[in-house]
């Protein structure tokens, strides 16, 4: 994550905006949106995953959060 943040930060192709979704078992969070790329490497890095292995669909629902609270014309990574 950290790699592909620094690559676009500061760059024409920065987003306006960077959205976390955390997935687990059995739930999937609200998308939380930032606007600066070190506060959301921070919400990031403090992640601690655990468990696992079961429920790789979340990972989807994950991701299909993201998408409905992106802008238009967005990439989601």
């Amino acid at each position: 994550v950290a790699r592909t943040v620094d690559s676009v930060k500061g760059t024409p192709n920065e987003p306006d905006k960077y959205l976390l979704v955390r997935f687990g078992d059995p739930t999937v969070g609200s998308p939380i949106p930032f606007s600066d790329p070190n506060g959301f490497l921070e919400a990031v890095n403090a992640i601690v995953p655990e468990g696992g292995g079961d429920c790789p669909e979340m990972s989807i629902s994950g991701a299909l959060k993201a998408v409905e609270a992106a802008d238009n014309d967005s990439r989601v990574f």
